[in-house]
C-alpha cells in the first residue's frame, strides 16, 4: 500500500493525516511549563517582558513565531501573506468594534467563557459561545456599510447561482 507525505500508518493499520499528529505536538511545544508562566492561562501582558512571552532567563535564540508553517524546504511559502492578512483582519476588527462578554438576561451578569471547552473529536476547535459585538461608533458603522457597498460592486461577478454551479458540477 502506498501512501503520500501527508499520511502514517499507525500500528493496527489505519491511516490517518499528519497534520493532525504535528499540530499536537506543536501545541504541546507552545504550551510548555518549564518555557511559560501558567501556559494555559490567558495573560497577553507576558509579552510586554520579551517577544516571545516567556519566563525571564530562558534561552529564546531558537525561537521563531512562524514555527506553525513549518521550516527548511518543506515553509509555507504564503508565510508572510498569511500573517500579514491575519494582523490586518484583527486591526480591522478591533478598529470597528467593541468585544464583550455576553450578559445573563436573568442577573444581568457577565457570563463566563470556558476557555478550556473544546469539541471532541479529530479538530481541536472551542465550542460556540455567546459575546457581545458592537460598532464602536456610527461613524464607523456608516465607513463600514461605505466599503461593504464598494467592495461588493467588485466581486459580485464572482458570484454564482446554484444554477451555474449545477451546470459545472454536471
Amino acid at each position: 500500500m502506498t501512501t503520500s507525505w501527508a499520511t502514517f500508518t499507525t500500528k493496527c493499520g489505519r491511516i490517518g493525516a499528519v497534520g493532525l499528529l504535528v499540530g499536537f505536538v506543536i501545541l504541546w511545544l507552545l504550551a510548555t511549563i518549564d518555557v511559560y508562566e501558567d501556559p494555559e492561562t490567558f495573560n497577553p501582558g507576558r509579552y510586554l517582558q520579551n517577544e516571545f512571552g516567556v519566563k525571564p532567563g530562558v534561552d529564546v535564540s531558537d525561537f521563531r513565531n512562524s514555527i506553525i508553517f513549518g521550516g527548511g524546504r518543506r515553509m509555507c511559502p504564503g508565510i508572510h501573506l498569511a500573517n500579514t492578512s491575519l494582523a490586518l483582519n484583527v486591526m480591522n476588527l478591533l478598529w470597528a468594534f467593541e468585544f464583550s462578554a455576553s450578559t445573563d438576561p436573568k442577573t444581568g451578569e457577565s457570563v463566563p467563557v470556558d476557555l478550556f471547552n473544546y469539541e471532541k473529536g479529530s479538530f481541536y476547535i472551542p465550542v460556540p459561545f455567546s459575546c457581545n459585538i458592537k460598532p464602536r461608533s456610527s461613524a464607523r458603522t456608516q465607513i463600514i456599510e461605505t466599503e461593504y457597498a464598494m467592495a461588493r460592486t467588485v466581486f459580485e461577478k464572482f458570484e454564482s447561482t446554484s444554477r451555474e454551479l449545477e451546470a459545472v458540477t454536471a
